[in-house]
């Protein structure tokens, strides 16, 4: 058997890529460079690959998408995941869901002095020599774990995260702080309800039954897939508990201190002013984002805009169909393919149930903006796996580009929604110009 093989690794910086390259080639494993998910799923079909090692952000779409198309056609390959602190949130969901091996990119680069090791360990070409490298790959490991905690342990807020049977995984220092819990009760295996006993008995609820208070924050707590509530922890001081459902299952709360006035004044803000579901912008902030950007042009003479409106398909069937809980987690993956699918200059909002506004800025011309309602499209056309099922969905665009000096920000709503209607009267999954 040859002691060699070759490397798939889908990689946007160029130079890192090269670097990766370089370290790998001394260990007899060959690199295939790509830097987008299409290139590299085009690599897939044209190279035997013993191994795929994806960015989970590449310059156009993710490495998820590759590891989902390789597992299709090789389930026996060896995939990796690359993920950046800032996007772990992001990924943890698939990462779970999907069962996916990864490395956080840390900043010392642990993780490309990993991938030598990790490949001889993963790739059949090396099975002879993996018993000898074991402890290495674990220890390596293990320090992997570390930097996940310390990258918990840094947030300023609390951050738990429970497994579908509301069991700890994972609960950084400041969590155990704001809610005042001992260290018995934040070790991986701690069951959600316990904690709750430990604070009703502590009388962090006022005096009601102790059983009935425990049942009644364990509902609050686990009935909906997102929400955010107010709450006086053991030392009296208000806290905002915000929580999220994964899309395994898993929930995450996330506690903070509201003890001053202007942090006070803030959250008030961002609830008044943000998606609680999907956490992007609202109606009422999108559109004076929208008119911010009209004034600019008005000013400027700047002509290089676009207004999108995205209504999903038949939504409400989907709703009777499949419940809201799971509509819900499709709401948020939408928002998230969404904010994928632009830049990070343009605007995705939330406008209402199952409508999204899209501003896009310095676009120039009506044809780039197809090539926006292009991606957009085919972002939300891509299967979804919510909870184990596959669900599909097409979506509905009106445009409008935008001659900031003739309309206002009012009439272009105006535009765009009857746009939106064209599009659908002319048989939805397309977009249609204002």
């Amino acid at each position: 058997m040859s002691n060699h093989c070759t490397l798939l690794y889908a990689e946007s910086d160029a130079l890192r890529a090269r670097d990766v390259q370089r370290r790998l080639e001394p260990c007899g494993i060959d690199a295939i460079l790509v830097s987008s998910d299409m290139a590299g799923i085009t690599a897939l079909s044209q190279h035997r690959i013993d191994m795929l090692v994806a960015n989970f952000r590449l310059a156009s779409g993710s490495g998820l998408d590759i590891l989902r198309s390789a597992r299709k056609s090789r389930p026996d390959l060896p995939v990796l995941l690359l993920v950046e602190p800032a996007d772990i949130a992001q990924a943890a969901p698939a990462l779970r869901q999907e069962n996916l091996d990864y490395l956080v990119k840390d900043s010392e680069e642990l993780y490309i002095d990993q991938l030598p090791r990790l490949a001889r360990r993963l790739v059949p070409v090396f099975a002879a020599e993996n018993e000898t490298n074991s402890r290495t790959i674990d220890a390596a490991l293990e320090k992997e774990r570390s930097l996940m905690l310390a990258i918990a342990n840094s947030q300023e807020s609390g951050l738990a995260v429970f497994d579908p049977q509301y069991r700890l995984r994972l609960c950084n220092a400041r969590f155990s702080s704001l809610l005042g819990l001992p260290e018995s009760l934040t070790g991986s295996g701690n069951a959600l309800v316990e904690i709750l006993h430990y604070r009703a008995a502590r009388g962090d609820f006022g005096d009601a039954a102790f059983a009935e208070v425990v049942e009644q924050q364990m509902r609050r707590l686990t009935s909906e897939p997102a929400f955010c509530f107010e709450q006086e922890n053991s030392a009296g001081t208000a806290c905002e508990i915000r929580g999220n459902r994964l899309d395994d299952g898993s929930l995450m709360l996330k506690v903070t201190e509201l003890g001053s006035a202007a942090r006070l004044e803030q959250h008030n803000w961002r609830n008044a002013n943000f998606d609680s579901l999907t956490g992007l912008p609202g109606r009422a902030l999108f559109v004076e984002l929208l008119k911010h950007q009209v004034q600019r042009g008005s000013r400027c003479g700047y002509n290089g805009a676009a207004l999108l409106l995205l209504d999903l398909d038949g939504f409400r069937q989907l709703n009777q169909a499949y419940g809201n809980r799971h509509c819900d987690q499709l709401l948020a993956e939408v928002a998230r393919r969404l904010m994928r699918a632009v830049r990070e200059s343009d605007v995705v909002g939330r406008l209402n149930g199952d409508q999204f506004g899209i501003l896009v800025v310095d676009v120039n011309t009506s044809e780039n903006t197809e090539i926006v309602a292009g991606k957009l499209l085919a972002a939300i056309a891509r299967p979804f796996r919510i909870d184990g099922m596959e669900i599909r969905i097409t979506a509905s665009i009106g445009i409008c580009f935008h001659p900031a000096e003739l309309h206002s920000a009012t009439s272009l709503v105006d535009m765009v929604e009857e746009a939106v209607v064209k599009a659908k009267t002319a048989g939805k999954n397309r977009y249609m110009f204002a």
